[in-house]
């Protein structure tokens, strides 16, 4: 048998709703129901989407996101005054935040670089 773990993933993945015995409770299991809803969708996506490969990074990013609803929940923000009326716009822009982990952004910076290398070779007709 598995040993048991407090993090959010893993007690998403095992079915297993955190209940303080094994350690602290996540914070977006603490947020409403509505809320923690919000968060799980927008958790989900960025899972799938959010193409950050630093994990440093993705824990400040989803850190920072269950603190943006947890202080709205707490000031009665409803979630649309949150998000927007576009979920995925507001979740586009949200990462855009974090894109120095970005794996897009290295390979970017990659192709830029090889391009200007390329350029500066004999014959590349480089600027």
């Amino acid at each position: 048998m598995a040993a048991a773990r407090s993090d959010h993933l893993w007690s998403t993945w095992n079915g297993c709703v955190p209940c303080g015995r094994h350690g602290p409770v996540p914070a977006d299991f603490r947020l409403p129901a509505n809320y923690r809803t919000a968060v799980e969708a927008l958790e989900r996506y960025l899972m799938h989407t959010g193409g950050i490969a630093r994990g440093d990074v993705v824990v400040t990013m989803y850190t920072d996101l269950v603190d943006l609803f947890e202080q709205s929940a707490a000031d009665g923000t409803p979630i649309r005054d949150i998000v927007g009326n576009d979920p995925v716009e507001f979740v586009e822009d949200f990462v855009a935040n974090y894109a120095d982990g970005s794996w897009i952004r290295k390979e970017r910076d990659r192709l830029r670089t090889a391009i200007d290398q390329a350029a500066q070779e004999p014959g590349g007709s480089g600027s």
